[in-house]
C-alpha cells in the first residue's frame, strides 16, 4: 500500500478474529460467507466501486463475496497467492484437524513468514476449518471485470497451477507470475504486486471509459 502513488486510496481492514477486530467464540463464526458478509459492510461504508484485493484466505473470501453480493461495487478483482479451493490439490495450509492443533501450526507459520499481526487460535482453526470445505471455482467464470491473478513460482502453501487455472477461468484475468518468490510475495516483492495492481486499476480505468 506505502507503494502507491499519491491519489490512489487503499483500505485495509482486519477482518474478524484478526489483529483488534472482533472475535466470535465459535468455529462456525469463521465461515467464508461470514467474512463475505464483512467485506460487505467495508465497501458498503465506503460507498464507491472498489478494486477487491485478496491475498491468501482472502482470495477465497473476495470470490465468497463476488458469489453472494454479486460485481455491483466492484470493478476490479485481485487475487494474490490464493487459491479456490484450497482445501485439496496440495493447497493444505495446516495439517491439524483440532483447534489446538491447527494454533500451534499457524503460530509457526507465522513466525516463518515474519507475520507481526497473527490470528487468534479459534479464528485460524475456524478459518481453515472453513477454507478445507469451500470451493469457489463455479464463481470464476462470472467474474466479468478485469481481473489480476498474482503468485509466486515458489509458493507452498497454494500451488501455482491453482493461480494458473483461476487466471485461466475468468473472462478477462491476467496471470502475473514472479519467479522464485513464496507465498509471502507481499513481503518479498512489495514493488512487483503494486506495479501488478496499478496495471489492473488501468485496466479498470480502460473498461469504464
Amino acid at each position: 500500500m506505502e507503494l502507491l502513488p499519491a491519489g490512489v486510496s487503499a483500505v485495509a481492514p482486519n477482518l474478524r478474529g484478526r489483529a483488534d477486530s472482533v472475535t466470535p467464540e465459535q468455529p462456525a463464526d469463521y465461515e467464508i460467507a461470514h467474512f463475505a458478509d464483512d467485506v460487505a459492510a467495508v465497501i458498503e461504508a465506503l460507498g464507491r466501486p472498489v478494486i477487491l484485493a485478496g491475498w491468501s484466505m482472502g482470495v477465497l473470501v473476495a470470490l465468497g463475496y463476488i458469489k453472494a453480493h454479486g460485481l455491483a461495487n466492484v470493478c476490479g478483482l485481485a487475487l494474490i497467492s490464493g487459491s479456490p479451493y484450497p482445501g485439496r490439490h496440495g493447497a493444505n495450509w495446516f495439517l491439524g484437524d483440532t483447534v489446538d492443533a491447527i494454533a500451534d501450526e499457524a503460530e509457526g507459520r507465522a513466525r516463518r513468514m515474519g507475520l507481526s499481526e497473527t490470528a487468534h487460535s479459534i479464528a485460524v482453526a475456524g478459518s481453515w476449518l472453513a477454507c478445507k470445505a469451500t470451493n469457489h471455482a463455479d464463481v470464476l467464470r462470472e467474474i466479468h471485470c478485469p481481473v489480476a491473478v498474482i503468485h509466486g513460482t515458489e509458493d507452498d502453501q497454494c500451488p501455482l497451477s491453482h493461480a494458473r487455472f483461476m487466471a485461466q477461468s475468468v473472462p478477462d484475468g491476467r496471470l502475473h507470475e514472479f519467479h522464485g518468490r513464496s507465498h509471502s510475495i507481499l513481503a518479498e516483492a512489495p514493488e512487483d504486486v503494486a506495479d501488478a495492481l496499478l496495471a489492473l486499476r488501468q485496466r479498470c480505468l480502460d473498461t469504464s471509459t
